[in-house]
């Protein structure tokens, strides 16, 4: 996928939080640093507002007020909406839009910079994603039909497979709840690839769910 991105965006890393691609996140944006970042969004045009959502590095905790280090594959996100809070504080909705690889580059302002340079998909065999697809909606019905009403959620995931990496970035974002497993996903430029971590988290689900009687997610 090719996008019209900003040359340079801010950055928002977070410590405990892998941001994937195709469904929308709230923020509750309240340090200093990123409520400027979100002034400055803004002002910007609604079509060009982007941030990157990095994950923090391990280690992070000794440097957290300054600039630690930052997992640099990450997602580039389109800001949806701003809404201003109390306190000069922001509730912001976000969508991974792209994977794209981070190169921090010099900042004045008061939070951080970064090129992103977006990753392209790798081929796969349309025939062996195609299968693949196939045996991971079936696994998706299985456990939309084991959560009752809930499942409906689930449903809607799925309801459009016209564009085979999208329903996969989909389903990761939603149902994907380990952070190694979500950052492995994210870094995954193979959609076969993608599809296999998918069955596994599904498959997962599934045998807690037989186990407990009703399906618990993995902590996010």
């Amino acid at each position: 996928m090719i996008m019209d991105v900003p040359d340079v965006v801010p950055l928002f890393p977070l410590p405990d939080h892998v941001l994937l691609i195709g469904v929308p996140m709230p923020f509750r944006i309240f340090e200093p640093r990123y409520r400027s970042m979100i002034d400055d969004v803004l002002g910007q045009n609604p079509e060009q507002r982007y941030i990157a959502v990095p994950r923090l590095a391990e280690g992070w905790e000794t440097d957290y007020h300054g600039a630690p280090a930052f997992v640099a594959h990450a997602a580039l996100a389109k800001v949806l909406n701003i809404r201003p809070l109390a306190d000069a504080q922001f509730l912001v909705v976000v969508e991974g839009v792209v994977r794209c690889h981070l190169v921090e580059c010099p900042s004045t302002f008061p939070y951080r910079l970064a090129r992103p340079q977006i990753m392209v998909d790798e081929p796969d065999e349309p025939d062996v994603v195609g299968q693949a697809l196939t045996a991971l909606l079936a696994q998706v019905e299985r456990l939309s039909a084991s959560l009752g009403h809930r499942g409906e959620a689930l449903r809607k995931l799925v309801a459009d497979v016209s564009d085979q990496a999208a329903v996969i970035d989909r389903l990761g974002s939603a149902v994907l709840g380990d952070l190694g497993d979500r950052q492995t996903f994210l870094e995954s430029r193979r959609v076969g690839e993608r599809i296999g971590i998918l069955r596994q988290a599904l498959a997962a689900a599934l045998s807690r769910l037989t186990r407990r009687g009703k399906w618990e997610p993995s902590e996010n």
